[in-house]
This record gives C-alpha cells, structure tokens and sequence, in this order.
C-alpha cells in the first residue's frame, strides 16, 4: 500500500515538482498551492505525512501544522 502524502506549496513550479517525483517513488500525493482548500485535499484522506510551506499566502505552515496536529491528524 503506497503511503499518503500532502503537499502544500504556493509555487506551482515546485509544487508540481515535488509531486512528480513524489509519486514516481510510489507515494499517493494530494495536493494544492492554496492553503484554504485544505480541507478538499483532506476529504475523507489520512495522510502519513505533510510537506508544508513555511511562508503561506494568507497562512503560515507552522499555524497549519497546529491546527492539523488539533484536528488530531
């Protein structure tokens, strides 16, 4: 079973990147370059990790990661 992975990044350039390579080694990647729709990319999905970008349009990483850490993910 490939293990679960969501990515966070406002730059499409990496962010596509980082999911290409991500999902050639075999991980099941979500998604978005918008912090907001986090909870689109979370529906009904338990990730094994979060890649989160530090500095956010509108949101920080490190707020992000608490929040998560509170919705118990």
């Amino acid at each position: 079973m490939a293990r679960s992975i969501v990515v966070v990044e406002d730059e499409l350039d990496l962010l596509q990147l980082v999911r290409d390579v991500l999902s050639m080694e075999g991980y099941d990647v979500a998604s978005t370059s918008d912090p907001r729709r986090m909870d689109d990319v979370l529906a009904g999905k338990q990730p094994d990790l979060f890649l989160l970008n530090i500095m956010l349009p509108g949101a920080s990483g490190i707020d992000m990661a608490r929040e998560l850490r509170e919705r118990g993910f």
